[in-house]
């Protein structure tokens, strides 16, 4: 049965009559069909032989691409104009950085996705992540990661990881671990699943067994059918939150899914001992003030007991996501958690600091539906 696999898979590539064909072939032999995240013809993705026409077929700016891939991760995720780019045959591709300036109206052709959009930090480096490829230079400002864990900032060995992803060791792959064919038929997709997002530990990833063996590490979600192109209360993902304390450690990285563990590989000081009873000393008088409370439980009374319809301008995670939670529609104080993309959009935003609204325009006392602020603390713009 594996050589048949494999000569309909060879068919499929060089005849260019595209995989759409094999799932088929699959039933009859198998009487099973396990999904993967890409459907659609091969060719969408994949060349045989870098040759057609004459010509090559992979850019020879980009070079060598694994799998026989036809562009790298920021080819295939750019697009001059929609945020969806469609390559037929049940193909979608999720685009992070347009050439022409997103709409922020929900729902719009070119509407950003959850991530954000990278165009703006191509003009305004404090608007984004600086990823190699997408933007023309490193941080000229910032020398590493802002809340940089040790030994991640200047000419360490780190650096290249945990200190920018403007490097080429860096850039897509510092998040990202592709797994396009990865069975993610499930409503919950996690590192057994090719991780959500495809973000993962890419240490762990390229030392299996080391440096904390046990693995497979990446994070657990449910993912929006439209990547939050269109988005509500009740039409959003569903991240993953944990309260544990994160330690720092080079030899010891954090084993959790959740999606704040992806953000403390780089930016580990933003995560304090803030949880009552948290492993760690509990509330700690000195992070608590310096910065805002990230991991940290909602508290159920105050104001804070008001978020209780879940609001995409800063949306919370929950403690032990599972099949049943996709759109949540409600927050739960007391048990949901604020998070670094509470705040922030990890790819880029038209506000400084990719943050997912005008900080600017935020005034207490005076009621602004777009100050994201005020959707935890509610009582603040009465």
């Amino acid at each position: 049965m594996k050589k048949m696999l494999r000569m309909a898979a060879r068919s499929c590539g060089v005849w260019r009559l595209g995989c759409v064909y094999l799932p088929a072939l699959l039933i009859v032999l198998s009487g099973q069909l396990v999904w993967g995240k890409v459907t659609g013809p091969c060719v969408n993705c994949h060349t045989m032989h870098n040759s057609q026409n004459g010509s090559s077929v992979v850019d020879v700016d980009i070079g060598i691409q694994p799998a026989l891939t036809t562009t790298d991760c920021v080819g295939c995720h750019s697009n001059d104009t929609a945020t969806i780019k469609d390559l037929g045959g049940g193909s979608r591709v999720p685009i992070v950085y347009t050439t022409s300036e997103p709409s922020l109206t929900p729902g719009a052709e070119n509407s950003m996705l959850a991530g954000g959009n990278f165009y703006w930090v191509v003009g305004d480096q404090t608007k984004g992540h600086n990823v190699y490829g997408i933007s023309p230079e490193a941080d000229s400002v910032l020398t590493k990661a802002p809340g940089g864990m040790a030994g991640g900032g200047g000419s360490s060995p780190c650096h290249d990881c945990h200190g920018s992803l403007a490097t080429p060791k860096s850039g897509c792959k510092g998040c990202h671990l592709p797994a396009h064919h990865a069975d993610d038929s499930g409503v919950v997709v996690d590192a057994e699943h090719g991780s959500y997002r495809f973000l993962g530990d890419i240490m762990a990833a390229e030392n299996p067994g080391g440096p904390a063996p046990g693995g497979p590490y990446g994070l657990k979600g449910i993912e929006d059918p439209d990547w939050e192109q269109t988005v509500s209360s009740s039409d959003h993902n569903v991240y993953s939150g944990t309260t544990d304390l994160y330690q720092q450690s080079l030899g010891a990285p954090p084993i959790v899914d959740t999606i704040g563990q992806m953000c403390a590989g780089c930016h580990g000081d933003f995560h304090d001992a803030m949880n009552t009873g948290q492993d760690g000393g509990g509330n700690s008088v000195s992070g608590a003030w310096i910065r805002h409370p990230s991991d940290v439980i909602i508290p159920d009374s105050g104001e804070y007991a008001f978020y209780t319809e879940y609001n995409p301008l800063a949306p919370v995670a929950k403690v032990g996501i599972d099949a049943g939670m996709e759109n949540a529609p409600t927050v739960t104080p007391g048990t949901d958690v604020v998070t670094c993309i509470s705040c922030h959009r990890p790819h880029g935003s038209p506000y400084p600091d990719m943050l997912r609204w005008n900080y600017d325009s935020c005034q207490a006392g005076a009621e602004s539906n777009e100050c994201g602020c005020f959707v935890c603390h509610t009582k603040k713009d009465d």
